[in-house]
């Protein structure tokens, strides 16, 4: 059976299909009135474009439609038609537009309206996932009186009965409720309700931004959310589950609000100050209190306002060990802790040392072997940490009740999780301006990375994996970037005849050019040019590509995939510009990717000032990188999807690999 059929086509759109109600108005003839309206109905509908299902012939007299969707009184579009065809088996007529136009007021009303249908599951196109569990997105005020966004997650149809369980999930400094889903939904699965939200003064859809993120907010967000579950549910018993530098909050929360019954920790950052040190390779807690001023900054990934938030985490004491034992120390309830032993940012002894500190008589640690801090890169480990974790909260809180553990279904939870990172692309919206600027900014300095180990071995998995040229070949480089791949492919003696660079951002495309310039003396071979010559094109991967079908006899495409807008576009590119029985190779860091030890690697190759600002300049990249997959802009692909994307564009897959410290899946292809 091929991957194809194994994953159907669901997992090739990046984005949930809706089902929606369009007029269609042709324009008029010339002398002629304008025909009535036809009713159609959306077979998928997005803030891009629109395909459309109409029982009969709509009679084009050119190809410049105005598109009516029902709701919010009414959205007028300009469409543009780019496909057309017939269904054979229920002969209706079916149309692909685009929507013509600048951004304007009309499409920010049509991205608020499919963030409205998306939580309605009778408008999603196929939905057959039965609805075990039920998520009710709501909003209350904070204890300033600004509004907080949170879902809660409970048993399908099930209301809330006195002495059941309610779970309260703070969110993870820089992310939002939406990376809280699968412990949510593990916990929902085995009759706990759950409430999950943004916070203030962060990422998502509070009020607030998070340049202005403090860790005093965030623990008094928590202190609203105990209110709101209180005086709305009269919920008891209360646990709160929370992750890395939210569960800091969560602790001091936990030392002096009586309703936390429980608490549950997951990688918890117990040493601000020795964590910022790993991070950022000096001691800023130090520094601050010595008088330095940083001003706004990128601080575990995230830009703030640096000394507000130092400033702040002295002040209400949160900013190192000692200060976390003093909470400790005040905790009477159960407390059950997740750590990661390659963990790269937090300490195990001092998470050990914070748990043995607490007055609990209950207290657990679950140790996984392969994690690190980013729970969710390591699947198999989690789910058994999950189970661990609703086991000991059950028996703390409900002993003589008995529980068999019920696992949540894992596409309810992905389906869930696509119409959260949905909602929040449309509020969020892409502009390519602002990816250009991005990536501009992501590869100015990025040459540090050929000198680490991970991206070596990386770099050779792919030269192996596109397989040795049988004499001279063409070679595409697709999201050429900066040119780190280029530097592999031209610095040894494959007998290229031309080697072809495509980025979108021009700055890359000159440093990738200056870097081949500095390799000219290695390409000579008995004072004689290596052969081959390489030329490097501006161009969007998100557009038909800027060369003609059967050009190139291998194409790579290296961490540039997931990033895209239309990624099974650019794979059937890739099978149009391919030669015959051509090959190609792509790679992208798999799902929920932790790549702090990475960071790590290239912070030990510095040496220079420039060389340490270089390594920051990566954290801070791949933290901008994270926020965007979370917020559903971009989506890295497991295994299974990529092959299934490959086969959908006309590529079989041949093998495949686990490069990059175990962060990036490869996978090599042929042109069927």
């Amino acid at each position: 059976m091929s991957v194809l059929n194994r994953v159907k086509e669901k997992r090739l759109s990046t984005r949930v299909l809706l089902s929606v109600p369009v007029a269609v108005e042709s324009p008029p003839g010339l002398g002629q009135e304008r025909p009535p309206p036809q009713s159609c109905t959306s077979i998928d509908v997005s803030d891009r474009g629109i395909g459309l299902e109409c029982p009969s012939l709509i009679a084009l007299s050119d190809c410049v439609l105005i598109l009516k969707i029902s709701g919010n009184d009414g959205i007028s579009l300009p469409g543009r038609l780019c496909w057309s065809a017939r269904d054979p088996k229920t002969s209706a007529y079916r149309y692909g537009f685009s929507f013509a136009g600048e951004d304007g007021p009309e499409k920010a009303k049509l991205r608020q309206h499919l963030a409205d249908l998306l939580l309605d599951r009778s408008r999603i196109s196929g939905w057959k996932v039965p609805a075990t569990i039920q998520s009710d997105l709501i909003s209350f005020a904070s204890r300033r009186g600004r509004r907080i966004v949170a879902f809660y997650d409970h048993p399908a149809g099930e209301i809330y009965k006195p002495d059941t369980p309610f779970v309260v999930i703070p969110p993870a400094y820089g992310e939002h409720k939406t990376a809280a889903l699968l412990p949510a939904y593990t916990f929902a699965a085995n009759g706990f309700h759950v409430l999950r939200y943004d916070t203030t003064d962060s990422v998502g859809e509070s009020d607030g931004s998070i340049l202005d993120f403090t860790l005093s907010q965030h623990e008094e967000d928590l202190h609203a959310a105990l209110d709101y579950v209180e005086n709305s549910f009269q919920a008891y018993p209360i646990i709160v589950c929370a992750a890395s530098l939210g569960a800091r909050s969560a602790l001091k929360a936990a030392s002096c609000d009586p309703r936390i019954r429980a608490l549950a920790l997951l990688v918890p950052v117990v040493d601000l100050q020795t964590t910022l040190t790993a991070v950022h390779l000096e001691d800023l807690v130090d520094r601050h209190l010595r008088g330095q001023d940083y001003g706004t900054m990128n601080v575990l990934g995230h830009s703030v306002r640096s000394d507000h938030f130092l400033g702040n985490s002295i002040a209400f004491n949160f900013h190192n060990l000692q200060t976390t034992l003093e909470d400790s120390r005040a905790i009477q309830v159960p407390v059950h802790v997740i750590a990661g032993l390659r963990d790269a940012w937090v300490s195990l002894d001092s998470v050990k040392l914070a748990l043995e500190s607490t007055s609990s008589e209950c207290k657990t640690l679950f140790l996984l072997d392969q994690s690190m801090h980013r729970l969710e890169e390591n699947p198999k480990d989690l789910s058994a940490a999950f189970q661990h974790l609703v086991e000991q909260a059950h028996q703390s809180l409900l002993p003589n009740v008995p529980l068999t553990f019920q696992s949540p279904s894992l596409r309810e939870v992905v389906t869930q999780r696509r119409i959260e990172k949905d909602r929040m692309r449309l509020h969020m919206h892409k502009r390519a301006e602002d990816e250009k600027e991005f990536w501009r900014s992501y590869l100015s300095d990025f040459t540090l990375i050929r000198q680490v180990e991970d991206y070596q071995q990386l770099a050779s998995d792919v030269v192996e994996m596109i397989g040795p040229p049988a004499g001279p070949m063409i070679l595409l480089d697709a999201g050429c970037g900066s040119g780190n791949l280029a530097f592999f492919f031209l610095s040894g003696r494959r007998p290229l005849s031309l080697y072809i660079g495509i980025d979108f951002v021009h700055e890359a495309l000159l440093a990738a050019m200056k870097t081949i310039k500095t390799l000219e003396p290695k390409r000579r071979l008995g004072g004689e040019p290596a052969s081959g010559s390489y030329t490097f094109i501006q161009g969007n991967l998100d557009t038909p590509l800027p060369l003609r079908s059967g050009t190139a006899d291998q194409i790579v495409c290296n961490l540039v995939l997931s990033y895209l807008n239309d990624p099974l576009g650019l794979l059937r590119e890739f099978v149009r510009v391919l030669k015959p029985d051509g090959r190609m190779v792509i790679s992208t860091l798999k799902p929920m990717a932790d790549c702090s030890q990475i960071y790590r690697n290239v912070a030990e190759k510095a040496r220079s000032r420039e060389q340490i600002n270089q390594a920051r300049t990566l954290l801070n990249n791949a933290g901008g990188i994270a926020v965007k997959e979370t917020h559903g802009l971009y989506r890295f692909f497991s295994q299974l999807e990529l092959e299934a994307l490959l086969e959908a564009s006309g590529a079989v897959p041949l093998s495949s690999k686990i490069s990059l410290g175990n962060q990036a899946i490869l996978i090599a292809a042929v042109k069927a």
